[in-house]
């Protein structure tokens, strides 16, 4: 969310009535987004307080490994200059 908000900032023409619209539905019901969240940490906030570091690395760990599989995905299948559609020389 705050990747696109960065970017509604830096092009705004790309803001059409559609996404406008859907945003505003978002919005309404953001608040109602996060109860669930929100209410686990308070359910557990005592194991939160206790295994703060093994949850850190966890969420960094999965945060970077998903960077890189998409970053090597994202290389593999895209189409590069001088390569047809399946990947030989033309």
């Amino acid at each position: 969310m705050f990747l696109l908000t960065l970017f509604l900032l830096w092009k705004p023409s790309a803001l059409s009535k559609p996404l406008h619209s859907t945003s505003g539905v978002l919005f309404e019901w953001l608040g109602l987004l996060f109860v669930p969240a929100g209410v686990g940490v308070i359910a557990h906030l005592e194991l939160i307080r206790n295994q703060w570091i093994p949850i850190l690395v966890g969420l960094v760990g999965s945060t970077l490994l998903s960077l890189i599989v998409t970053a090597h995905l994202m290389h593999r299948i895209s189409p590069r200059p001088g390569r047809d559609t399946r990947g030989r020389q033309s």
